[in-house]
């Protein structure tokens, strides 16, 4: 049996969802030549916001399930690692990779130039009254 990772890739609320789309995709193929013999799923911000938020009502409960959250079926993470392709990032972004930093879940930096994963080391506050674009991924 192939085993899945299942991979968060967090989009700015807003974000044409057809760029969107097709960023998910070379993610997906980039991390499907990373990780042989794994099943990978990449599942991009504004479905999985559509599809849960709703069932935890804040932003603060979305957020803590994205980076810590367990399937009920399996008990297995919801998601095994987080994928970030923006630099700057809002304060929704910023919390759900601290949320993950903390508990050691694998949180990279996918740049798009050339289809490469960095490790994510960090998340810098630049303007905390910035909420779209506040923070900064550190590699």
């Amino acid at each position: 049996m192939m085993t899945e990772v299942r991979v968060f890739y967090a989009t700015k609320k807003g974000a044409n969802e057809h760029d969107s789309e097709e960023l998910r995709a070379r993610i997906q193929v980039t991390l499907l030549a990373h990780l042989p013999g794994k099943a990978v799923t990449v599942v991009g911000a504004l479905t999985d916001y559509d599809e849960r938020f709703a069932h935890f009502g804040t932003w603060e409960g979305w957020q803590l399930d994205v980076a810590t959250g367990v399937r009920f079926n399996d008990r297995l993470p919801r998601y095994h690692m987080i994928i970030v392709t923006d630099r700057e990032i809002g304060r929704v972004t910023a919390a759900i990779l601290q949320h993950a930093l903390e508990i050691r879940k694998p949180v990279l930096f996918f740049e798009v130039d050339g289809s490469t994963l960095h490790h994510v080391r960090g998340v810098s506050t630049v303007d905390s009254d910035d909420w779209k674009g506040g923070w900064r991924v550190c590699t």
